[in-house]
């Protein structure tokens, strides 16, 4: 069991890490091209921007300090039943096979991608590929 809980906290750690890792430079090189950024947290001041940017580090710092404070684990709300090694092993699979399957949505979408759109934005509405199947049209 020990082992694959130190298992799960490098893996979130090295997931989430790889995962901000990833999208800083997605970002850079989009703003690069497009001469603009395709990231919209909310309006600049607003409740939703600081919300949004708190929970993002929140998730990330909780990861990393597990990593040299395994006694933080008691101050998470974990649920004792769940807390079993092959439980464990299938969240960290599930963790990247969905983010597998964001990444192959996200460059189907190419140039379309933006983390947020404001009310304004004159966005293409994606029909093809995996957005094929949604009733939006």
């Amino acid at each position: 069991m020990v082992a694959v809980e130190e298992f799960t906290r490098w893996f979130l750690a090295t997931f989430f890490s790889g995962t901000a890792g990833f999208y800083t430079v997605r970002i850079i090189l989009l703003r690069w091209r497009q001469r603009r950024s395709p990231v919209y947290d909310g309006e600049p001041g607003s409740r939703h921007l600081y919300v949004h940017r708190f929970f993002r580090a929140a998730i990330f710092g909780v990861c990393v300090i597990r990593l040299g404070w395994h006694e933080f684990d008691r101050y998470l709300v974990t649920i004792d039943p769940l807390w079993h090694p092959a439980i464990l092993l299938a969240g960290d699979a599930l963790l990247l096979a969905g983010f597998a399957t964001v990444l192959v949505i996200h460059f189907h979408m190419g140039e379309n991608w933006r983390s947020g759109t404001p009310d304004s934005d004159g966005t293409v509405l994606l029909n093809t590929g995996p957005f094929a199947v949604t009733p939006i049209r």
